[in-house]
C-alpha cells in the first residue's frame, strides 16, 4: 500500500456503499457486515422460486434467479444507486462475481451461452456515461464462461424512468422498445438475460418477448435484486 494512502484517508475517509459506515481500505466500498447480512434469495438451487413465477403464463423461462430481496430505505437499494447513478461500476464487478459462484453451483444454468445486458437507449447511455449492467455482465460472464453480447440486443425507444409508474404504466412504458440486431446469432442458444434490480419484470418480458422470436432460443433471467 503506498504511503500516501492513510494520509489520503484522513482527509477523505471511506464508507461503505451500504450502510455509509467508515471504513478501511477496500476495494469494492462494502463492508464486512453488509456483505454477510444482506437479503439473500437463495433462488439459484430453487426451481419454482417466486421471480420465475413472477412471469408464469407470460414468457417461457429455463430458469430465475436474483441475488437478493430489495426493499426500500434497505442496503440494497443504496448499494444499487450509487451503481446506477453515481458510477461505482466496481460494486457491478462483486456482484457479478457472486451470482457467478452461484450459477457455477446450480443445476439450472449448466447450458448457458450467452450472457446480455438489458440496454439503455443512447441517449440515456450519453447522459449516464456507462450502463450499471455492464460489469456485472462481463464479471459474471467470465465466470461461468459464458459468451457476453452488450451491442446486438438495442433498445430502440427511450421510456421515461419506470421508477414512480404503476404496474400498468410500466408494461405499457415497455411495449416494443427492443430489437435484435442478428437475431441468428442466438439460434439454439440458452441467453442468460441480466439486469440490476426486478420489481414487475415489465423490461424483462418485453425484450425477453423480441428473443423468443429467435429460432429454438431458451432464456434465462438474473438480476442483482428482486422487488418481491
Amino acid at each position: 500500500m503506498s504511503i500516501v494512502s492513510p494520509i489520503i484517508d484522513l482527509f477523505y475517509p471511506q464508507y461503505c456503499l451500504g450502510c455509509f459506515e467508515e471504513i478501511s481500505d477496500d476495494n469494492f466500498n462494502i463492508c464486512l457486515n453488509c456483505r454477510t447480512n444482506l437479503p439473500v434469495t437463495n433462488y439459484s438451487n430453487v426451481e419454482e422460486n417466486d421471480l420465475k413465477k413472477l412471469f408464469k403464463g407470460k414468457i417461457p423461462l429455463t430458469h430465475a434467479t436474483s441475488l437478493y430481496f430489495f426493499s426500500k430505505k434497505g442496503k440494497i437499494q443504496n448499494l444499487i444507486h450509487v451503481l446506477k447513478y453515481k458510477n461505482k461500476q466496481k460494486i457491478g464487478e462483486f456482484f457479478g462475481e457472486l451470482l457467478g459462484e452461484e450459477i457455477l453451483n446450480s443445476k439450472y444454468f449448466s447450458t448457458i451461452d450467452y450472457v446480455i445486458p438489458i440496454p439503455l437507449h443512447q441517449q440515456k447511455f450519453k447522459i449516464r456515461g456507462y450502463n450499471q449492467n455492464t460489469l456485472f455482465g462481463k464479471t459474471l460472464s467470465k465466470k461461468i464462461d459464458a459468451h457476453y453480447c452488450e451491442k446486438n440486443v438495442k433498445r430502440i425507444k427511450n421510456t421515461e424512468s419506470q421508477t414512480k409508474k404503476n404496474t400498468e404504466e410500466r408494461f405499457k412504458n415497455t411495449q416494443n422498445i427492443f430489437e435484435i440486431q442478428n437475431p441468428e446469432k442466438y439460434e439454439n442458444k440458452h441467453i442468460l438475460l441480466i439486469d440490476d434490480i426486478i420489481t414487475t419484470g415489465a423490461t424483462i418480458e418485453s425484450c425477453s418477448k423480441e428473443l423468443l422470436k429467435v429460432k429454438n432460443i431458451k432464456i434465462s433471467i438474473a438480476s442483482i435484486a428482486f422487488a418481491h
